[in-house]
């Protein structure tokens, strides 16, 4: 099977965004829903949802599969057909043959020719068509020979596993692959090989994750949480650098729509733009002229835009104001002001668990001490032990555009700590965190991760369920 230019073994490797993954980890298999690969022992797709397999296990008993959309029980069928007319099928007795349900004969073995069964031993079932050096059509017996579609030439298999052939040679596809090079030829390689530039690279080295960058090969040693990614041709640490338009910053430096680098404690970017804080605020991207210095929020009225001070906030903008409190401020409630805010000189010092280093930030200032870029509010449904960490099952609150929308997130701990019902904010300066805030994008490769680098804070009155 081909993924997005790379062939992959479908017995060890899934393909899912057009990207190849491992089928399996930590000994559960994996499965690809909208691009997004998950674990199908804790989730099961069906049309278009992602379920958690508990709650389908409760109504529909363990024995169930997914059919047109819908989950059904195999008290009486096990099968799913698809054709002009979608059926439902009992394997042992009927098979589906492109698209027809027919009836086995009970006792003989049988494969689908068309749309009737046939005998397996006939020969029939393994006889393809190849198109022959001067046009003419070809059968051909595909246990015993490849067609090279190239020449129209059929040459002998060594065995009948899955060959192809190029020029004179006749290649295993589990073994080997065919490459393209810059200059258009294409070359048979061991797989696991790759080009970089006018190099070739491994991507199974034991010691060394090898990566390619513009053209250039670099070398990162092999860590369980590797943070460097590729800007232009050089390698940065993702977790406290930026890179904008092939350009390496540090941490206080964001990239705006990709190309333009910004300061982060004075400047933000709003609609592609750049804008000094200090003069303009992004409302909802909206760029909105300050109506006073000291202004730093804004909200929505009569239509139009308003900015305000945090301290003294319009009665039309209270009850946002006191959710945006509510999101931001890390600190344990000391004296509390008028509007639900900690007063500034009494923040509380935080201390990290042993059983969860990434839990709590160690002050109150949590853009300059904990140094994370971006924020992210959760309400934890549910935490799943297993065999290295656990899984929070959980469904964003912040950003607005993708509130309700369930993720799992990893972590390589067992912690006593984390409890179910709550709201916790998560401050990270992960790529996948990045993609969800800056970038709206929530397609993960894996599994989003947050290990000790990260910190998350508790928030919310513990209600049993989120609306």
């Amino acid at each position: 099977m081909v993924c997005g230019e790379k062939q992959i073994n479908t017995t060890t490797e899934i393909c899912c965004g057009k990207l190849p993954h491992g089928r399996f980890k930590d000994g559960h298999e994996l499965g690809c829903f909208q691009d997004m690969v998950f674990d199908k022992t804790l989730k099961v797709a069906c049309g278009g949802r992602l379920e958690f397999r508990t709650s389908v296990e409760r109504e529909y008993t363990k024995d169930f599969f997914c059919c047109f959309g819908q989950f059904h029980t195999k008290d009486n069928y096990d099968g799913c057909c698809h054709g002009d007319k979608e059926r439902l099928y009992k394997r042992r007795l009927q098979e589906c043959c492109n698209g027809v349900v027919v009836d086995r004969n009970i006792g003989t073995a049988q494969v689908c020719r068309g749309t009737e069964l046939v005998d397996r031993n006939d020969g029939i079932n393994r006889l393809r068509q190849c198109i022959g050096p001067h046009g003419q059509n070809i059968l051909y017996d595909s246990s015993r020979y490849v067609c090279c579609t190239q020449t129209g030439m059929l040459m002998t298999k060594p065995d009948p596993g899955p060959y192809f052939c190029h020029d004179d040679g006749v290649y295993n596809s589990y073994q080997m692959q065919l490459l393209r090079l810059n200059n258009g030829t294409k070359v048979v390689v061991q797989k696991g090989i790759e080009t970089c530039g006018n190099a070739f690279i491994t991507t199974q080295d034991p010691f060394y994750d090898i990566n390619c960058c513009d053209g250039i090969v670099h070398h990162v040693e092999k860590s369980k949480w590797n943070t460097m990614e590729c800007c232009g041709t050089k390698m940065y640490n993702y977790t406290s650098q930026t890179c904008c338009n092939n350009t390496i910053y540090n941490s206080d430096t964001g990239c705006c729509n990709g190309h333009t680098p910004y300061i982060l404690k004075a400047e933000d970017c709003c609609e592609n733009k750049v804008i000094d804080r200090a003069k303009e605020l992004c409302c909802r991207n909206t760029i909105v002229t300050k109506t006073h210095p000291s202004h730093y929020e804004c909200c929505y009225i009569n239509r139009t835009w308003t900015t305000y001070n945090e301290l003294d906030p319009p009665d039309e903008c209270l009850s946002k104001h006191i959710r945006n409190t509510f999101r931001i401020s890390p600190t344990t409630p000391g004296r509390r002001s008028r509007w639900n805010q900690n007063t500034a000189n009494e923040t509380t010092m935080r201390i990290p668990l042993d059983e969860c280093p990434f839990t709590e930030c160690y002050n109150g200032k949590q853009r300059s001490a904990c140094r994370k870029l971006y924020e992210l509010d959760v309400y934890l449904e549910d935490v799943l032990l297993i065999n290295k960490g656990s899984n929070l099952n959980v469904t964003i609150i912040q950003p607005d555009e993708f509130v309700n929308r369930k993720v799992t997130i990893f972590m390589p701990y067992t912690c006593p700590c984390l409890e179910r019902g709550y709201v916790y904010t998560l401050f990270s300066s992960r790529r996948w965190v990045r993609k969800l805030t800056i970038y709206g994008d929530h397609t993960f490769a894996n599994f989003p991760t947050i290990n000790k680098k990260d910190f998350i804070v508790k928030r919310g009155s513990g209600e049993t369920n989120f609306t």
